[in-house]
This record gives structure tokens, C-alpha cells and sequence, in this order.
């Protein structure tokens, strides 16, 4: 009654009354509920919301800042009970609510600091802290199910998750009874509601804290990957090096915030880009960078209905892909009419970088970027922006004078903050001795009405070895940007969507016979053996899970996977990301054919790269962000240092020039940035590559992921 008094208040232009009746609300939330409670939070953002009507910047900040940790912290313990099947009501609520409340907080943060100057730092710092909270949803939903499995082989461990999990599900449960016996029943009944509910609650959440405590002493590693907090900002600044700057961007519904931290120094400000430009200018440039974004597939009278809603998707693409460079940006692409390389908009690549980078050029000058992206910028290699004003008009050939991002900085992707922490202080330098090691090449069935499909699995099963490991196997100049992965033209079937793993399902995937090729030029040219190289029908978990009991996982300081990857929700409604690999006849407790985040978080690497030349590793579209965050929590869990992941599929010829390049100029550097040794070889294929490699669409596409040295 008094949330509703004071909010008619406020609307009625009666700040001043509605303040105080708002205060009492907040009072007894506090009293009776305690300053934890999501219910408290709600009571924070009504009164920063109150405040922000009447521009109290400074009163708005001190009461958002509190609603934004709490309800992130609610809704973060919803999306993991929803996870295991119990029912998360108001989740969208949820979310909402959270946009609202985080855009008030750094709007607000915004005006104070610029009607006070002297509260620059602090503020920073208070704002650091919460934009970390903002991105920890969307991880949530990455990772919950990781928890349900029993990782690093602890039993004790595997039983404290699970009795987490079972715990805030009761906690949801006990809340939700309480609110339908407020709406249905008498004062009474509320109030006898409330009392058990106090009690009840109190005992639940005493449990989950001891849990909590046990974790963070007796499986530290795990509990951060799991249950991530916010770094501060002077933690972060005392792991970063002196030529490194983290850049973290978050957005809400219509809002870009960008912050940058170096050693000595911070900065945050509002982008001057909003949302929906945002998604825009990413989505343009994409139509750039990958061909498969071009195609449109023709129709067929044996088409499904999903696969005639798929197809008008892909026509859709293609259409407004073609239609946005040729209306906006004629004279203005690195294209070459001789070759089929899709053309790039140079101004776009340049006005994203006026608009996310340059206002703090300053601050970056002559270091290495260490990104944590947001939403569409998930879906974004950051080396593709133009830091100068591009020349209009020119041939591809020309690209090797356009100041690319990548001139400047080399780029170093994190899922979080806390990755970047976590892997400074936690990861020690590996004492693998083997050179190499890869999975790919499934055996996937594809579909039995496409003939391509038929071919592809076909020559699969004919490449199930390297046949020689003494010579790289040259691609024709001017190939086409989509040699080694199909999946970005191939959907996961519906029927994996069911709620249950079908391998039937997984081997209707689209073949990939090309992968073969990818893995056996870089095995030669690495070093590796024939014996290192798991094609076909040795492409298996079981042939994974086999090294990891023997300890040979632990021996290879490279670890390859080329095949499609999934993302969060794709396999099923609720799960991980993962990778696939052949499936078996039958589905075993270990060995369904797609190796989730869960499964990879229990394997035990000792590894400085893992290379996942699959297309949705990096995230290839809205949700990709998901993906990056849960495949590469998983991996660093595993004890992989970094990993190289690509936006799109490239062609074998240059995929392989760029590992090469830059896996040798790792190892021969004192350069210790496995994102430096990227650039290098970056600017070795733009600068000395063939012509069309000076194009993005083939130097671009992978990005390192991690932070550890």
C-alpha cells in the first residue's frame, strides 16, 4: 500500500511528499525481511526511482546502487532454479526490471559526476563494480546447468552444488506460496504467510551461506566459475600490466556504457550510439565479413516446415544484407570485383570506433585491449574498426593501408572481469610436452534429401586419417570464405530441442569432411603426429574422456576442436554450450556426442591454447555472448590458459597460415600475450598474404579469448 501511495505521489509531481512515505516502505523490508532480501532491493528502486524524478542524482545513486545488487542476485538464483525445471515466475518481469534499474543507475552516476567533479573517482569505482553485476544474468543462464554435473571428479563437491541448487528452489517456492496467499487470502493469512515465510527463509538462507562458505574454502576455483563476484577496481587495476587497458561495454534496452581501466587510470561515459544503431552498425558489418551471410537457399518440395521458416530467415539475411550496402555505403567497401569476397564498409568500421574507442583514445594509446563485450558486440572481432578516416572507393588490395584496430592494439576477448582476475592469480605456466592435439571431422549423416549432404558424409568417412603430415595442402587463391564449417547454414534439428539429448538428432547435423583438412595442415606444420589427430570414428567424448583417465590430456600444450558448436539453449531448451562430436549408436552416461560446458569443466587440461574452429564459439549471433562466456569459463576451469575461437567459418588455406603464424610466434617471442602473438600474425596475412587475404573476412575471424599471462 505504501509502494503504491508513494508512486502515486511521484507521478502527481509530489516528490516531496512521496520521499518519505516511500522511506517507511523501504523501513519495514529492512526490518522485517533484512538487507538481503530481493524484496528490499524492490524497495531501493522505487526510491531511486522517486529521486531520479526530481534530478536528486547523488539520493538516486546511493538507492539504485543496492536495487541493482539485489535484484541482479534474485534474478541470478531464479535462472538457475528455472535451470533445473522448477517453475521461475515473473523471469521476464525480472529482467525488465533490472534494464530499468541499471539504466537509472549509470544515467544518474552520469549527471553527478558531472555537476561534481570531485566525486569522479569514487563514483568510477561504485560503477565498475555495478556494470559487473548487469552482465552477471546473462552468464547465469550460460552456466547454471554446469553446476548439476559432478565436476573435477569430487563427490563432496558434486553434493554440495546439487543441495545449492535443491536449496534455491525451495527458496523460490516458499516465496511464491507467500505471494499467493497475500493475493488470495486475508490480512491473517498474510500475516501467519509472512511469519513462516520469515522463518523459513531464514533457515534456508542460513544453509545456502554455509554452502557458500565451504565452496569458497574448499573448491575456490569452482565456486568462482559458478558464482562469479564483482572484482573492485583497484583488484583489477593491480593485475593489469602497464601496457594493458580493460574495456568493458554494457547495455541496457536503449543505453551503451563503456569503461576503461589501465593501471593508473579510470574512465566510464555513455556511448554516443544508442541500442538499436548499435545492432545495426554490427549487423552491416557482419554482411561484410562473412559470405555465408550472402547465400540464399533455394527451396525444395521435400521442405519441412522448419526447414522453409529456416530458408525465409536466410533469404531475409542475404536481402538486407544486400540492400544496406548498396543503399548506404556505394564507393565506400574493400571489395575487388574480380573476386567473391563480400564487401565491407569501411565508414561504418570507422564511425563505431568514433563511437566506442576514440573518446578514450588517451587512455588506450599503445596497449593491448583487454575487451569484455556486450550483446551485439559479442557478434564483433573489435580488430575490424578503422581508427582514421578510410579513403573512399578502393580495391582490396589497397586494405593493407587502412588503419585497422588491429595496427594499433592487439585484442584479447573476456567472458568477465572475474575471468581476467581469476586466470592472473590462478593459472600457472604449463609443463605439457606434446605439440598437438585435435578432434574433428564427426560423422554426421546430414540430411538424406540433400545431395550435398550425402557427398559430404561420404568423403567424412573417407578422411579418417591424415594421410601424410610433410606438406600444407594449398587452398586457390580468391577461395571463398566458407571452407571449413557448414554449420552457420545448418540449424540444430528440432528434435534435440525436446528436452532430451537425441543422437539421432545429432547426427543429422550437416557433415564437416573439410575440418579433416584443417586439422591435418596444422598437425604438420606443428609438429604433431598422426597419432594426435582423432578424426571420424575416434572423434568421440569416450576417445576424450580416455586421455583425461590415462593423464594424457595434460601432455599437449595445444588442443584443437573443429566442428560445429551450440549455443546455450540450442541443444535443448535449457542447456549448455557445447561442441559435437560423433555420436555412438546408442547414447552413454558419457558419451552422447556433444560435449556440453559440464563435461568440458570435468576434464583436466594442462594447455596454453585451445583452438575451437567452430562458428558459434566466438558468438555468432544475439545470444553468442552465452556461448563465449560458458565454453570459455569451462575450458579455463579445465586449466586452459586462452583460447582462439572464430566468428565465422574461413577458408582451410588461411586458418591454417594464421594459427601457424601465430601458435610459432608464441612460442618464439618473450612476448608472453598470446593476443599479441594473434596480431602478429594478422598483420603478417594482411601485409604479405595473398591480395584478397588482406580483406578482414579472412584475417579477422579469430579472436583470443582469456587474460591469463
Amino acid at each position: 500500500s505504501l509502494d503504491g501511495l508513494a508512486q502515486i505521489l511521484a507521478f502527481d509531481l509530489k516528490s516531496e511528499e512521496a520521499v518519505p512515505v516511500m522511506q517507511r516502505s523501504l523501513d519495514i523490508r529492512l526490518k522485517v525481511l533484512g538487507p538481503d532480501h530481493p524484496s528490499s532491493g524492490l524497495g531501493h528502486a522505487i526510491l531511486a526511482g522517486i529521486y531520479y524524478g526530481r534530478n536528486d542524482w547523488l539520493g538516486a545513486v546511493d538507492h539504485f546502487i543496492p536495487a541493482a545488487r539485489l535484484l541482479s542476485q534474485g534474478s541470478k538464483a531464479s535462472v538457475k532454479t528455472a535451470v533445473r525445471g522448477t517453475a521461475a515466475t515473473g523471469r521476464r518481469r525480472d529482467v525488465d526490471r533490472l534494464s530499468v534499474v541499471f539504466k537509472g543507475l549509470f544515467n544518474a552516476a552520469d549527471e553527478v559526476v558531472k555537476a561534481r567533479p570531485d566525486l569522479r573517482r569514487e563514483i568510477t569505482a561504485k560503477m565498475f563494480i555495478a556494470a559487473q553485476w548487469a552482465a552477471q544474468p546473462a552468464a547465469a543462464v550460460a552456466l547454471a546447468q554446469m553446476s548439476t554435473r559432478q565436476p573435477a571428479g569430487s563427490t563432496r563437491l558434486a553434493d554440495l552444488v546439487r543441495e545449492r541448487q535443491d536449496l534455491h528452489a525451495e527458496l523460490e517456492g516458499v516465496q511464491g506460496s507467500l505471494l499467493q496467499s497475500a493475493f488470495a487470502g486475508t490480512h491473517t493469512v498474510y500475516s501467519q504467510g509472512n511469519s513462516i515465510e520469515t522463518s523459513m527463509t531464514k533457515l534456508i538462507r542460513n544453509r545456502i551461506g554455509e554452502i557458500d562458505g565451504e565452496l569458497k574454502s574448499s573448491f575456490p576455483r569452482y565456486f568462482g566459475l559458478i558464482n562469479p563476484e564483482p572484482v573492485a577496481l583497484a583488484e583489477t587495476q593491480r593485475v593489469l600490466a602497464a601496457d594493458e587497458a580493460l574495456v568493458q561495454f554494457v547495455a541496457t534496452d536503449v543505453d551503451i556504457f563503456a569503461w576503461v581501466v589501465t593501471k593508473t587510470d579510470a574512465a566510464w561515459r555513455r556511448v554516443e550510439l544508442d541500442a538499436r544503431a548499435l545492432v545495426e552498425h554490427v549487423r552491416a558489418l557482419r554482411c561484410g565479413l562473412d559470405s555465408d551471410q550472402w547465400i540464399i537457399p533455394q527451396p525444395s518440395p521435400s521442405d519441412s516446415a522448419d526447414d522453409r521458416r529456416r530458408k525465409e530467415d536466410q533469404r531475409n539475411r542475404a536481402a538486407w544484407c544486400q540492400e544496406t550496402l548498396k543503399a548506404t555505403v556505394r564507393g565506400l567497401v574493400v571489395n575487388d570485383a574480380t573476386q567473391s569476397i563480400p564487401p565491407f564498409d569501411l565508414a561504418r568500421a570507422h564511425a563505431l570506433y568514433q563511437a566506442l574507442l576514440q573518446p578514450f583514445d588517451q587512455l588506450i594509446a599503445g596497449k593491448s585491449l583487454l575487451v569484455v563485450p556486450t550483446g551485439p558486440l559479442t557478434q564483433l572481432p573489435l580488430q575490424v574498426l578503422i581508427s582514421a578516416q578510410p579513403p573512399r572507393g578502393m580495391a582490396t588490395g589497397a586494405a593493407r593501408d587502412i588503419a585497422w584496430l588491429a595496427r594499433q592494439h592487439a585484442v584479447t576477448v573476456l567472458p568477465s572481469v572475474t575471468a581476467l582476475v581469476a586466470l592472473r592469480t590462478q593459472a600457472g605456466a604449463s609443463r605439457a610436452t606434446r605439440p598437438f592435439l585435435g578432434f574433428g571431422n564427426p560423422l554426421l549423416d546430414g540430411d538424406p534429401r540433400d545431395r550435398s549432404d550425402v557427398a559430404a558424409a561420404r568423403q567424412a568417412r573417407e578422411k579418417q586419417h591424415c594421410p601424410q603430415l610433410l606438406w600444407l595442402r594449398p587452398v586457390p587463391a580468391g577461395t571463398l570464405p566458407t571452407g571449413n564449417l557448414r554449420s552457420a547454414r545448418r540449424s540444430i534439428p528440432p528434435e534435440v530441442s525436446a528436452g532430451v539429448i537425441s543422437v539421432d538428432a545429432i547426427r543429422a547435423l550437416a557433415p564437416l569432411p573439410e575440418t579433416a583438412d584443417e586439422l591435418c595442415d596444422v598437425a604438420a606444420n606443428l609438429g604433431a603426429t598422426a597419432d594426435d589427430i582423432r578424426l571420424g570414428s575416434r572423434a568421440t567424448e569416450s576417445e576424450l574422456n580416455a586421455l583425461d583417465r590415462s593423464g594424457r590430456l595434460r601432455e599437449y600444450r595445444i588442443v584443437h576442436f573443429a566442428t560445429h558448436g551450440a549455443l546455450a539453449g540450442e541443444v535443448r531448451k535449457d542447456s549448455e554450450p557445447g561442441l559435437i562430436l560423433t555420436p555412438p549408436r546408442s547414447p552413454l552416461a558419457d558419451d552422447d556426442g556433444y560435449l556440453s560446458a559440464s563435461k568440458i569443466a570435468r576434464l583436466k587440461f594442462d594447455a596454453d591454447w585451445a583452438i575451437l574452429s567452430a562458428c558459434n564459439t566466438a558468438g555468432g549471433n544475439a545470444e553468442g555472448a552465452e556461448a563465449l562466456s560458458g565454453l570459455a569459463r569451462a575450458f579455463f576451469y579445465a586449466g586452459v590458459r586462452a583460447l582462439l575461437v572464430s566468428h565465422w567459418a574461413v577458408s582451410s588455406e588461411s586458418t591454417v597460415k594464421l594459427i601457424r603464424q601465430a601458435v610459432a610466434s608464441a612460442k618464439a617471442s618473450t612476448e608472453p600475450s598470446k593476443s599479441v602473438a594473434l596480431q602478429r600474425a594478422m598483420l603478417e596475412l594482411i601485409d604479405r598474404g595473398d591480395e584478397h587475404e588482406s580483406h578482414p573476412a579472412f584475417w579477422a575471424p579469430f579472436v583470443v579469448v582469456g587474460g591469463g599471462n
